[in-house]
């Protein structure tokens, strides 16, 4: 009787966390652009912009041993108040 009564309270608590999860589902137009497709697709997002794009960023590291890396590519002609994308 207490197993039947614990897998019965299971279930709804399942159907129930299901049903809260798919509230907050909205559809959504997401690429991945992780790794290697960032860069390229960040590139191509500036080349045809019309008037402005916004990158956010959470994390940049400018270390000396990474140089030429493509984050210090990008940052770089920021720093320095320049435009352009490389």
């Amino acid at each position: 009787m207490k197993k039947d009564r614990f897998k019965t309270i299971f279930f709804i608590t399942l159907i129930a966390l299901n049903m809260a999860v798919r509230v907050f589902c909205y559809p959504a137009d997401v690429h991945d652009l992780s790794g290697p497709k960032y860069f390229p697709a960040v590139k191509e997002a500036i080349a045809d912009a019309q008037e402005s794009i916004k990158v956010v960023m959470f994390i940049i590291e400018l270390a000396q041993e990474k140089n030429n890396s493509k984050v210090q590519q990008w940052a770089k002609p920021r720093i320095a108040g320049k435009s352009s994308m490389f």
